[in-house]
């Protein structure tokens, strides 16, 4: 449950941990290989359209570097109004190098590993404080750009920290429209926890109790579906995939499917409580 096993190894950058002189680091760097044209032409195009109804707040930039350089921005921002972070030992237009935290769980392997009301609290309250000085700032920058449950890592010392905040927001959205997208990256990460129904219940109820009523209302009523084109194109892109690589066959609306099923049996009474 440490955390090279709470680290998501996709995307256009590469997590890893290594060792100088008897200290461990993490390394976050620029995949400069790897990458495939359909994929490039995906993102630089089709980018919200494909990724359906929880990235139509974020953009798709052609220079995997401006991600790192995202995240420093708002590592930077977090430090000044005193947000605990991790503690940074180098950047470059490639790679960023943080200070390992020894024994840091996700809150997201938390709450799998048991129940974590507590602790799933706290993650709440720093959640809150950086929405909170977003606000206060009018800068959406403030924000975690991508919130999910693996984003927030809980210590050996019980303090919770924000992390990999390189995903850049949409700048013709509205820092309000902004942050209620973002609740909805949250909820669909927390809807998708494995974990008793009981508990994510409960994890939802408490998420929900720190809402507004305008934003309970945006959750609630929001149209989570994917179009029927990008639904078409991506099952059929799957299957060429499928075809040409010999790669076994995915369900990529699985997860979708499993927040679907939970929302209409859980929202209404959860957030609305």
């Amino acid at each position: 449950m440490l955390l090279e096993q709470s680290l998501i190894m996709e995307g256009s950058c590469d997590f890893r941990i290594f060792c100088e002189n008897e200290k461990k680091y993490l390394l976050k760097c620029f995949r400069k290989n790897g990458r495939k044209f359909l994929n490039i032409c995906e993102n630089a195009f089709f980018h919200s359209f494909l990724e359906g109804p929880f990235h139509v707040h974020l953009v798709s930039v052609r220079n995997p570097r401006d991600y790192l350089k995202k995240e420093l921005e708002t590592w930077k921002l977090w430090k000044e109004e005193g947000i605990p972070c991790l503690s940074l030992k180098e950047y470059s237009k490639d790679k960023i190098i943080w200070q390992y935290e020894e024994g840091a769980v996700s809150i997201k392997r938390l709450v799998e590993s048991k129940k974590s009301i507590d602790e799933f609290n706290n993650f709440l309250d720093l959640y809150q404080r950086i929405r909170g000085v977003a606000k206060i700032k009018q800068n959406p920058n403030y924000l975690h750009s991508d919130p999910h449950l693996s984003n927030f890592l809980f210590l050996a010392n019980n303090q919770i920290i924000p992390i990999d905040s390189g995903c850049i927001l949409k700048k013709n959205m509205s820092l309000e429209e902004l942050d209620l997208h973002l609740l909805k990256r949250t909820i669909y990460a927390l809807a998708g926890v494995i974990s008793s129904e009981e508990d994510k219940k409960e994890y939802l109820q408490m998420f929900g109790q720190r809402l507004t009523n305008e934003e309970k209302d945006f959750l609630l009523n929001y149209n989570y579906a994917y179009s029927t084109l990008a639904k078409k194109y991506l099952t059929f892109r799957e299957e060429i995939i499928h075809k040409l690589k010999g790669r076994e066959k995915r369900n990529i609306f699985e997860e979708h499917n499993q927040f679907i099923e939970f929302k209409e049996k859980h929202f209404l009474d959860c957030l609305s409580s």
